[in-house]
């Protein structure tokens, strides 16, 4: 019998990730996102669930989905199991069982889970399913990426082209960056230079809007000896301490006298809205002619953020004086277009499901993985559909 994947939520790109795969001994969901994920269209409650990184929309149904199926098991790598405290609640994190890297662990129902290193985040980590069937002479194999990235990060080491035993039945691969042009032409490390560079020169005050788990880390790391000290935001102190990062923190008080005296401060609220630590501390400087905001990857049209990349506060890139500075810097943490293809088109897996990106840029990038010779089945993923996986090596004993 051949094992099924359903998306029931993260196929499209600004939705929580929450797929199934589904075989006649058992059922693992593949991430748990929330608040909005569709818990009630599940086939059954799941056997287990593996989370591949600590980001809301992967793990943020989680509470939600344990008081439906309080006798899942939840599964993730040992940094993830850290955060998941921060990331969701104590009792989420307590549940964990943390999978070690790259050795198959059991999960049941004749199925196998082995962990591998994926970028993208502290704790990130790819997932290939392994689920033997009777009628079949090798076992389905199946790779869900989650979020990664394959270049290197300050404090992360890119995601490998995965070495494995046997052809992959199936690629779940994630594709965010699969139409942004931009990210395609992003050297990271001279992005990571030009951020050093602007902040060590700016003779004033400098903010750095973060999200947590995403980017607070790789940041500290990135400007660690700029020649100014830099504050990170109490709240995130748990996360580092997770992580194994050190750092010096300050409450918002502190934060505030920090940046009057012209220090740096990494703060929570990367889109800098009102409501969030960020957004509070815009307030103080962003009349500070000295003052620098730094804007990382993402500037949402209507928020702070994105006003301030379209307006170039200040002398910033092109905008008039008065005012603080703002420069924008792409510290990608997920692959862009070209890593997308060399990951499909090295593992040549027999299916490929393309998931958690707009439609329109999904459909780009498989006509170009056909258009560029791959011989594989390429889906464009449709929320609640069925994918069967496996069925065409039925009966080959």
């Amino acid at each position: 019998m051949a094992a099924r994947f359903i998306s029931h939520c993260g196929a499209r790109l600004g939705r929580p990730n929450l797929h199934s795969l589904v075989w006649e001994g058992g059922h693992l969901l593949l991430d748990c996102g929330g608040p909005r994920a569709p818990l009630d269209a599940l086939p059954s409650p799941p056997d287990a669930v593996w989370v591949s990184h600590a980001h809301g929309d992967h793990c943020g149904g989680l509470p939600d989905l344990f008081g439906r199926a309080p006798g899942a098991r939840l599964l993730t790598s040992r940094i993830t199991k850290a955060l998941l405290p921060f990331a969701v609640s104590e009792a989420v994190g307590q549940k964990a069982r943390a999978v070690p890297w790259r050795r198959f662990v059991d999960i049941g129902g004749g199925a196998r889970l082995l962990a591998l290193e994926a970028g993208h985040v502290p704790g990130a980590a790819m997932a290939l399913v392994e689920i033997d069937v009777a009628d079949r002479s090798e076992p389905i194999r199946v790779l869900y990426t989650g979020d990664f990235c394959t270049h290197e990060l300050v404090t992360l080491s890119g995601a490998g082209l995965p070495v494995l035993d046997g052809r992959i039945d199936a690629l779940v691969i994630e594709t965010v960056l699969a139409a942004d042009a931009k990210a395609d032409e992003v050297e990271y490390e001279s992005e990571v230079a030009r951020l050093r560079e602007v902040v060590a020169a700016q003779p004033g005050p400098v903010l750095v809007g973060v999200t947590s788990v995403g980017e607070s880390t790789e940041v500290a790391a990135v400007l660690e000896g700029v020649g100014k000290v830099v504050l990170v935001d109490e709240f995130l102190r748990p996360l580092f301490e997770a992580v194994g990062r050190d750092g010096e923190f300050g409450d918002r008080r502190r934060m505030r006298e920090h940046l009057a005296t012209g220090g740096v401060v990494i703060a929570p609220g990367d889109q800098l809205r009102a409501h969030s630590s960020g957004g509070r501390l815009l307030g103080e400087i962003e009349e500070d002619d000295t003052a620098r905001v730094v804007v990382l990857n993402r500037a949402r049209e209507k928020t702070p953020a994105g006003r301030l990349v379209r307006r170039g506060v200040g002398r910033g890139e092109g905008g008039q004086a008065g005012g603080a500075s703002v420069s924008r810097h792409l510290l990608i943490n997920h692959a862009p277009r070209w890593q997308l293809m060399a990951m499909i088109q090295g593992l040549a897996p027999r299916r490929t499901f393309l998931v958690h990106g707009t439609t329109g840029a999904r459909w780009a990038l498989k006509r170009a993985l056909e258009g560029g010779g791959y011989r594989g089945d390429v889906v464009v993923v449709e929320e609640g559909e069925e994918l069967v996986i496996g069925e065409d090596q039925i009966g080959q004993a």
